[in-house]
């Protein structure tokens, strides 16, 4: 009976945020990844009709300043897409997904009792996908830990708080929060 060891309640919890912090990241990367790629599309679109709207106004001799605002502004958004690297955004945030999903699928795989050699493991593979990120939008961030709040049936109670106007800019920026939350 003596070589049973019992796994600390300490270690149990150190795995718990381990997977639910895996977890977050992917659900983060994946939006990140889905942000990206709508504002790739949205440019692509506009900058496609852009060009249309503006060969269309030549030829119908309409208003010059349609034709100016217009290929101004689909120029603007071409620029934007080329500074931004929409693409390449999405596609990092996609590869970043993947690591993050492959990590939880080995810690699920492992099972419900790790070691601490394992745990620091995974601790350590974990620490070398977060190197390749970018800095991290903090409110969506905090979006997907509610969403994982309520995947994984914990009490509302745990949720942070996120104002209306903070998850619709939460694709471009960050809006700071008090410091009490």
């Amino acid at each position: 009976m003596g070589d049973v060891v019992q796994r600390s309640e300490m270690e149990q919890d150190e795995q718990h945020k381990l997977l639910f912090g895996v977890r977050r990241s992917a659900r983060y990367h994946v939006r990140r990844r889905q942000n990206f790629e709508r504002l790739d599309k949205f440019i692509k679109v506009f900058t496609t009709i852009g060009g249309l709207g503006t060969v269309t106004t030549i030829l119908a001799k309409t208003n010059e300043w349609w034709t100016l605002g217009y290929g101004t502004a689909a120029g603007f958004f071409s620029l934007i897409d080329i500074v931004i690297g929409t693409n390449d955004l999405a596609r990092t945030h996609a590869d970043l997904a993947t690591e993050f999903i492959l990590l939880e699928k080995d810690m699920v795989l492992a099972g419900e009792s790790l070691s601490k050699s394992e745990l620091a493991k995974f601790t350590g593979r974990r620490l070398d996908i977060e190197m390749k990120e970018p800095p991290p939008l903090r409110v969506l961030d905090r979006i997907c830990y509610n969403e994982l709040i309520r995947a994984m049936g914990y009490d509302k109670s745990c949720q942070k708080k996120v104002t209306w106007w903070q998850q619709f800019l939460s694709p471009f920026c960050d809006w700071r929060f008090k410091s009490t939350d």
